[in-house]
């Protein structure tokens, strides 16, 4: 569903035309929500253009420009995780091995101590663009109609609570039903993802 559509079934809920300015505002805070309650799988991304020189590396690397959340970083064939620490602490830890830390303010991050060097791995949760009235959200094909009609309802909540002066025969729990329910759909779809890859997932094996 595009931002139009979308719109279009809001307002029947409401039963009220939406000036454009607040839906697009009020999706678009939906949207938002819903992708920052979990660590959806869809919205995962590996980052590979990077890399650290053998030894201690004290340069700055670039964050990808989408980055709201990091997941995993490794460094070349290595297998070990690094732990990501509070800026605040790097002085601490900066020649200690396995950590790094990240430079919000400026989109940068380091790491510490010493590494045997190679490309930068680093897994990710991406942000995405807002919705707009001729896109759409950025989910897979075929959720689009169950992600759509979740966000009208977020909307025709949020529409009621700003519009409506007796809130509650605005808001029924029948609607509040249907919201959950689409949302349910949601979770469900991204836990068989997860646990899907999870039983494919190959377990390292040990040395006899």
């Amino acid at each position: 569903m595009t931002g139009a559509q979308i719109k279009t079934f809001a307002d029947a809920l409401v039963q009220d035309t939406m000036p454009d300015t607040f839906f697009i505002g009020a999706v678009n805070t939906a949207k938002d929500a819903l992708e920052g309650e979990r660590a959806w799988e869809h919205l995962k991304k590996l980052s590979s253009s990077t890399s650290a020189s053998s030894g201690t590396d004290t340069s700055s690397k670039t964050l990808p420009t989408d980055l709201v959340e990091p997941l995993r970083l490794s460094v070349g064939t290595q297998d070990e995780e690094l732990s990501l620490v509070s800026q605040g602490d790097s002085r601490i830890l900066r020649s200690a091995n396995g950590f790094y830390y990240i430079d919000w303010a400026n989109g940068l991050f380091y790491l510490t101590g010493a590494t045997g060097g190679g490309t930068i791995y680093l897994l990710y949760k991406r942000s995405t663009d807002d919705i707009a009235s001729g896109t759409s959200p950025a989910w897979p094909t075929a959720l689009a109609n169950t992600v759509g009609r979740y966000l009208a309802y977020d909307v025709a909540k949020a529409w009621f609570y700003a519009d409506q002066g007796e809130k509650e025969l605005s808001w029924s729990p029948e609607m509040a039903a249907e919201a959950n329910r689409l949302r349910q759909q949601l979770v469900a779809w991204d836990e068989r993802l997860k646990a899907k890859s999870a039983n494919n997932t190959p377990v390292p094996q040990m040395d006899l």
